[in-house]
């Protein structure tokens, strides 16, 4: 049988994780792309959040926000407590699959939540696979652990507020995004075009859109940065501190082109 033809998401994994391959334990290397994402095995949390028992970890979390922002209302708690759940699977998911290069195992994570602040940091009870497959069974199998950690959290969170699956699932796929750009970013610089390339399999197994939201903004005549557009809002304007993040899907043509206009300003006098 002839050898299947690669494709440019293949090259492009390829040389992403020859960028991302290291030695390092893998807390060693999640910590070090960002200092939230410890291990804490050895230094207990506050307070966790695990499905597997009865600790209500995630009813205190949604419950916090609550009481701490109660004019944002019911879309920013709920989604707020959406995307705090979500975070630290989805960055470890990608830190796993191109830096540690081996499958992660979600059942029995538990992750760690700051009562005092609402900020869900830190996991332990991750399990990564002893064995090295290839990277499309790696990837794989890593999505479907994940996949179902995200199901069983949505399936708890709707007990206590109304969330659409779509729109949890966008606010995903944006968290994919952003930490994409950021493992980029430290490792193996690369433009929208090429980052989607590589998220295609993930959309794929997550069963998410395969747009891309990634664009750039122009810097100078040889000079751009490259940039993610939400697919779906945080809500974070609700709040009576708030405002509409960077390219919120919410803002209209004019107010997104004064926004992307300011941020270049400041991206210029860096």
């Amino acid at each position: 049988m002839p050898k299947p033809l690669e494709t440019n998401s293949d090259l492009l994994s390829q040389q992403l994780l020859a960028a991302c391959k290291s030695s390092e334990p893998f807390a060693v290397l999640a910590s070090a792309v960002h200092p939230a994402l410890s291990d804490i095995s050895d230094k207990p949390a506050a307070a966790e959040i695990s499905l597997a028992d009865s600790s209500q970890g995630l009813e205190r979390l949604y419950q916090f926000w609550q009481r701490q922002q109660p004019e944002a209302g019911e879309r920013y708690w709920v989604t707020r407590t959406w995307t705090m759940l979500s975070w630290q699977a989805v960055s470890l998911s990608l830190i796993g699959v191109y830096a540690a290069q081996r499958s992660l195992d979600f059942s029995q994570l538990v992750q760690g939540f700051n009562p005092q602040t609402g900020v869900v940091s830190g996991y332990k009870n991750l399990h990564l696979s002893a064995l090295q497959q290839s990277h499309a069974k790696t990837l794989a199998s890593t999505c479907q652990s994940l996949k179902q950690l995200l199901a069983d959290y949505f399936h708890r969170l709707q007990g206590l507020a109304n969330l659409r699956e779509a729109v949890a699932m966008r606010l995903v796929k944006d968290q994919l995004a952003r930490f994409m750009l950021l493992i980029a970013e430290h490792r193996c610089p690369l433009k929208g075009e090429s980052l989607n390339q590589l998220l295609l399999p993930w959309y794929q197994q997550l069963q998410l859109s395969s747009k891309s939201p990634f664009f750039e903004l122009e810097l100078g005549p040889q000079s751009s940065k490259t940039l993610a557009k939400p697919s779906a809002c945080c809500q974070h304007h609700l709040r009576q501190d708030g405002d509409y993040c960077l390219a919120c899907p919410k803002l209209n043509r004019t107010e997104l082109a004064q926004q992307l206009a300011l941020h270049q300003q400041e991206l210029q006098q860096c």
